[in-house]
């Protein structure tokens, strides 16, 4: 692999900010599943009908992204998917206790949402503006991240552990103890895409519009 390739800021960055996107919504994807079995009760089946509003939701951004993409760029699609994927995220905050469908469907599909955008938008300008002869290459660097993105699984997990043994002092937790370790995972989730949101106008605006 040429480590030109490597080394152009709308490969590299935008294979970031693929990581980010994949990573947290993964991540947090694995809080909800836990959140909704272990706190609210659901059985698998109900967990899993549960995300027919994210999966509704990521449809509809696909079917309106790319003329997103036409009419404002993928720099623009790209942070504000992310913006839109970090704010129902951080807002898994409000998850209770007891089942709150309303809550769980919106956040959940307000987070596939800008997930979609995300992912379109970044594969887009990594893959715009390289020689023919590396499209191969550039093309396959765009899947790379979905599977890097493993790292996020297992981090918001760890965090979601720690938060809910420190709660828990030592007894056996309870499902508040547990709520509580998985608003932290989802939390950090939301903060480290919102960031990469506000870091995508600094290290891509200037290099597509070059």
């Amino acid at each position: 692999m040429p480590l030109s390739v490597l080394n152009r800021p709308t490969v590299k960055w935008s294979g970031l900010f693929g990581v980010i996107t994949f990573g947290m919504c993964a991540g947090t994807t694995v809080l909800l599943s836990l959140y909704m079995q272990d706190v609210l009760g659901f059985t698998a089946l109900q967990a899993g009908l549960s995300y027919l509003g994210e999966g509704a939701a990521a449809t509809l951004g696909g079917v309106y992204v790319a003329k997103l993409l036409g009419r404002f760029g993928g720099v623009k699609v790209l942070s504000s998917g992310l913006l839109i994927q970090g704010v129902g995220t951080v807002a898994m905050f409000a998850l209770p206790v007891h089942v709150n469908l309303a809550a769980l469907l919106v956040t959940s599909s307000v987070m596939g949402l800008g997930h979609v955008f995300s992912v379109v938008s970044f594969i887009t300008i990594m893959t715009s503006g390289v020689s023919e002869q590396d499209q191969g290459v550039v093309g396959g660097l765009s899947q790379l991240p979905q599977y890097v993105a493993a790292i996020g699984v297992s981090g918001l997990s760890a965090i979601a552990a720690a938060r809910t043994n420190a709660l828990a002092s030592g007894a056996s937790p309870s499902r508040a103890d547990i709520l509580g370790g998985l608003h932290a995972g989802m939390v950090t989730a939301g903060v480290v895409v919102l960031t990469g949101a506000l870091l995508v106008g600094a290290t891509l605006r200037k290099r597509t519009a070059a």
